[in-house]
């Protein structure tokens, strides 16, 4: 009868096994036929650790993964707030220009440009566009003389819609 004996050696280091195979000669030995019965449980065993130590990988890589997309996400809405905190900070900015222009002159400015020049605005872009294009609003100021047309308000030239759920040029 012929039997199958595995020689069996296992690194723990690295869950790897390495297995020398070899006929032997059993003449009804119950030695060498248990010696088969534990190689083969022993090769089992392995193959059950290595599985597992596979499973466990990827559930980690998996963990790492979802993570890290978290913090993505996280990410892009703090630089989100972070744009529009400073959008309202702008537009804060032309506003109190635009009432320090019409109580010093006692007019309003006619376009961006003058009010630029008059140094009382500054030439900051949209942080949500990225250009320097605000969209102006022309009209009369009601605290002043009757008839006098110009800039009453600024807003972002953007149409998206912001975390608060309004289009940016609504602000």
């Amino acid at each position: 009868m012929k039997v199958l004996v595995i020689r069996l050696s296992v690194s723990r280091l690295f869950l790897r096994h390495d297995c020398e195979l070899e006929r032997v000669e059993a003449k009804s030995n119950p030695k060498d036929v248990r010696q088969v019965a534990l190689g083969r449980l022993i090769l089992e065993e392995t193959r059950a650790m290595r599985s597992r130590f596979v499973i466990g990988a990827l559930i980690v890589l998996l963990l790492v993964e979802l993570s890290s997309c978290t913090v993505i996400s996280r990410i892009r809405q703090n630089d989100l707030r972070l744009k529009e905190n400073l959008l309202q900070s702008r537009l804060e900015s032309f506003r109190i220009g635009l009432r320090d222009y019409a109580a010093a002159r006692n007019e309003l400015p006619q376009s961006l440009a003058e009010f630029r020049r008059s140094g009382l605005a500054h030439t900051f872009e949209d942080p949500i566009t990225g250009k320097d294009d605000w969209q102006v609003v022309i009209g009369e100021d009601p605290k002043l003389l009757k008839g006098k047309r110009g800039i009453i308000d600024i807003h972002s030239s953007s149409v998206a819609i912001s975390s608060r759920g309004t289009a940016y040029n609504t602000w």
